[in-house]
């Protein structure tokens, strides 16, 4: 299963992604750029993480991540 966590660098994303990847999840997770730069030490290795402003989708950054 897969799962795409918006807000991956967040307290409640990142414990998502903890608790999916522990249940075996392939998890996929998007964050503000900022966010990331500044919690980029507390999201697993395991994930697939993508720098995402979701206030400016008019750069196709979420359809190149997907496909």
């Amino acid at each position: 299963m897969r799962a795409l966590i918006t807000g991956i660098a967040g307290f409640g994303g990142g414990h998502l992604a903890e608790h999916l990847l522990d249940e075996g999840w392939e998890v996929l997770g998007l964050d503000h750029p900022v966010a990331l730069e500044s919690r980029i030490g507390s999201i697993s290795p395991q994930l697939e993480v993508l720098p995402c402003d979701l206030t400016d989708l008019g750069r196709g950054q979420i359809e190149s991540f997907l496909s």
